[in-house]
């Protein structure tokens, strides 16, 4: 048996309109250095535009980020090739004080939509948020079977 996913019927291209290349903000994208706050900005930049855009990660860069606070009218783009990462700090999942949850627990998510219209994640690229077992260890302790150990009163 064979299967393959059809071609991508009109994927956005770096140079077209309302398209912002993520490389724009020099960011690193060798998966070195976390690169929240300028993703973030970028997401703020391209949401602020009339009518929006799109979010451009070109393939060939691996893109480490915490919590991407996702905006109205924001299209984030993941070319093939290209992937994000999820940190593995906890640190790194803080809810931004824009998105009014102050006080409230924080969200363990890669991406945090909230309050959000017209927003996608999108492209053929790679989404690896690294999650268990670097994240869970401060909710439920590891064994070392890959099964967490349940606390009393969890």
């Amino acid at each position: 048996m064979l299967f393959a996913d059809a071609p991508e019927a009109n994927a956005p291209k770096l140079g077209d309109p309302n398209v912002v290349n993520i490389m724009d903000y020099k960011i690193d994208n060798t998966g070195k250095t976390v690169e929240t706050a300028k993703i973030n900005q970028a997401i703020s930049d391209v949401s602020a535009k009339p009518g929006g855009g799109v979010l451009f990660f070109p393939k060939g860069g691996v893109y480490l980020t915490g919590l991407v606070a996702m905006k109205s009218n924001v299209k984030f783009y993941v070319e093939a090739g290209a992937a994000i990462k999820g940190s593995t700090k906890n640190a790194d999942y803080v809810l931004p004080p824009a998105t009014g949850a102050v006080g409230r627990r924080r969200e363990r998510a890669l991406f945090f939509f909230e309050n959000v219209e017209n927003a996608s994640i999108m492209g053929r690229g790679t989404v690896d948020a690294q999650g268990y077992p670097w994240l869970w260890h401060d909710i439920q302790p590891d064994t070392g079977t890959g099964r967490p150990e349940r606390r009393r009163g969890w």
